[in-house]
């Protein structure tokens, strides 16, 4: 299902057609921006291109943290929020950033676990394994940036 909206340009003040799926063809014509027309959207991406980027980021591997540390660290923020929860009497939600699993198209009792955990460094990471073949060989990455200038990583 397509959905279109008229909206009015934050800059010029013109009406145009917005679709929040995307522009149709997908990837390519017009500039689909939520909040500016066509030509608006044209003239800041231009603007935008001469000015090169400074920063990229990767999720890169680290050997501080194992995958069994931080679900075993996930498993007592979890029991804390619970203990909270419970405290000040309100029922307890566990809230928490979703990470997308794999799936084995050949073996459908083969789960991929991926999440993101809070660890006790203040740092967010992303761990994932395969069911059928433990934590013990999965791996553990965390976001950082690189600063194209001078090529230094550090934490995102």
């Amino acid at each position: 299902m397509t959905t279109h909206r008229q909206s009015r340009c934050i800059h010029c003040q013109v009406k145009y057609r917005y679709q929040a799926s995307g522009p149709i063809p997908p990837g390519g014509g017009r500039s689909n921006w939520g909040h500016f027309c066509d030509t608006c959207s044209d003239a800041i991406s231009e603007a935008l291109s001469a000015i090169p980027r400074r920063f990229e980021n990767s999720w890169e591997k680290v050997k501080s943290w194992s995958v069994q540390d931080c679900l075993d660290h996930e498993a007592k923020l979890l029991e804390e929020a619970k203990a909270k929860a419970k405290e000040e009497g309100r029922p307890f939600l566990p809230i928490h950033r979703v990470a997308s699993p794999l799936f084995d198209l050949q073996d459908s009792s083969n789960h991929n676990r991926t999440n993101y955990v809070k660890m006790p460094d203040g740092l967010t990471y992303l761990y994932s394994y395969w069911t059928k073949e433990g934590p013990e060989k999965g791996s553990v990455r965390v976001e950082m940036e690189k600063n194209l200038e001078t090529g230094e990583m550090r934490p995102w």
